[in-house]
């Protein structure tokens, strides 16, 4: 299913995500942008945002996941 999650714009995080083969994945949120090794890999994201914090881990098998900023 799809995941959203709205935090703070200058919230510090350190964001793992995994949106699956046929997944999507969007951010409000500069260097988070994702990528898929191959068409059979999953669609992933690690980045380091607005000099890290709490680890923040989302996924989703076939739905999109969505981070918002506030």
């Amino acid at each position: 299913g799809d995941v959203v999650l709205t935090l703070p714009s200058k919230a510090g995080f350190e964001l793992r995500s995994d949106a699956g083969r046929r997944g999507r994945f969007v951010s409000d949120f500069e260097g988070t942008g994702s990528a898929r090794v191959s068409r059979r890999s999953s669609l992933r994201s690690s980045a380091t945002v607005n000099g890290g914090g709490p680890k923040v881990t989302l996924s989703t098998d076939k739905g999109s996941l969505a981070i918002r900023s506030r």
